[in-house]
């Protein structure tokens, strides 16, 4: 492969976990073309850990629904993005890559886009499920649209907006099997020693403060009437940082009964080890998927997110599997149905079923979705470069 060493800068945004993880990704393999690329942003740990010089932190961005967009972080999230104009306008990046966050990250593309830098878009936003009109918004935003699924790229083909589909890097990351493997953690991890009961229950309960406000309750109470149901069932809850792992674990103070296992991290290894898993919506249901984890969803938005929701959204499957393979396989338990004793009655009948169809269609979504995607996009994006006439 061709390197570069002309010190090219590009600027990275992402705002929560999963776009950390597909950031960095990013980074570790541009700089096997561009070994002394600078990058520089709003990065998470391991975006910081690949390389990336932090202006702002993740964490200032991890707003959830429309109302907590509407609250007083509207404030803070604005002042934020004008910096960034400002830095980016005095400081021009090689190039801008804004990962997923679209509320955040279009916005602050077209006003980059205007000062004659280019942009791109890793992570298409959900316009097949609601706001179809943002791909106008995309349009003027982004030279580029980097989709993670198959279908969505020919939405942007037909509106005449550049777009490349790349798979998944879970896809390519995870070895899955289906056997159950056994929790293996750092001696440091826990406290207690990892599950040895007959079954365990995986509870994943979000990323965002407030998702795990809204859901942890319901998780603990659904974990309580699953152990009244069955005493040998051991709970492990793997948080993605300090502040949702204090969150959660001043929830859990009222269940002091409960055989629950917080841990600092270890979503994947957990994910192998359970036996069922119960997670929010979000990118925690195709990594299960991919390790194989039988699973069942839950999410539950404030009122007022919901009620708009209903207005807005154009879909009636929520868990990405269930999205991507138009099938319903992963049992989804949305608002109203997600009550502890419905999950808890799923969750233990899962526990008796044989999983075997969910298993087999969750290796075919692998197999769809597995484009050694990191290396993909780190091609495009020296195409994109390239085309500026400013390589070496």
């Amino acid at each position: 492969m061709k390197t570069h060493t002309t010190p090219f800068v590009f600027a990275m945004v992402a705002g929560e976990p999963s776009g950390d993880q597909l950031a960095a990704g990013i980074i570790l393999e541009l700089k096997k073309i561009y070994p002394d690329a600078r990058f520089v942003g709003v990065a998470g740990p391991k975006m910081i850990a690949a390389g990336c010089e932090a202006l702002f932190d993740m964490d200032q961005l991890a707003v959830m629904g429309l109302v907590e967009l509407l609250s007083y972080q509207l404030f803070r999230i604005l002042k934020i993005r004008r910096q960034l104009v400002e830095y980016f306008k005095q400081a021009p990046p090689t190039l801008f890559i804004g990962v997923d966050a679209p509320d955040f990250n279009l916005p602050l593309e077209k006003k980059l886009k205007q000062c004659g830098i280019k942009t791109v878009h890793y992570v298409s936003p959900s316009i097949w499920a609601w706001r179809a009109g943002r791909i106008n918004t995309i349009r003027q935003a982004c030279d580029c649209m980097l989709t993670l699924f198959a279908f969505e790229k020919p939405l942007y083909d037909e509106a005449g907006v550049k777009a490349y589909y790349v798979g998944h890097p879970l896809a390519d990351e995870i070895q899955s099997t289906r056997e159950r493997q056994p929790l293996k953690l750092a001696p440091a991890v826990a406290d207690v020693e990892p599950p040895t009961l007959q079954q365990t229950i995986a509870l994943l309960p979000g990323s965002r403060h407030g998702e795990i406000a809204r859901m942890a309750p319901i998780f603990l109470e659904t974990a309580r009437l699953c152990y009244q149901a069955n005493p040998a069932i051991q709970f492990v809850v793997p948080l993605v940082n300090e502040a949702c792992y204090e969150q959660f674990q001043q929830l859990l103070t009222t269940y002091p009964e409960l055989p629950i296992m917080l841990l600092h991290g270890y979503a994947r290894e957990v994910l192998q080890a359970a036996d069922v898993a119960l997670i929010t919506s979000g990118t925690a249901t195709l990594e299960a998927a991919l390790l194989q984890c039988p699973m069942v969803m839950a999410y539950k938005a404030s009122p007022i997110s919901a009620f708009l929701g209903r207005l807005l959204i154009r879909i009636r499957r929520f868990a990405l599997p269930n999205i991507l393979t138009q099938k319903d396989i992963v049992p989804e338990f949305m608002q109203n149905q997600a009550t502890p004793t419905r999950l808890a009655m799923e969750l233990m009948a899962m526990l008796k079923r044989d999983p075997q169809a969910m298993l087999e269609a969750f290796t075919e979504l692998q197999k769809e979705l597995k484009q050694n995607s990191h290396h993909k996009t780190a091609q495009i994006l020296r195409d994109m470069v390239e085309q500026r006439g400013i390589t070496t």
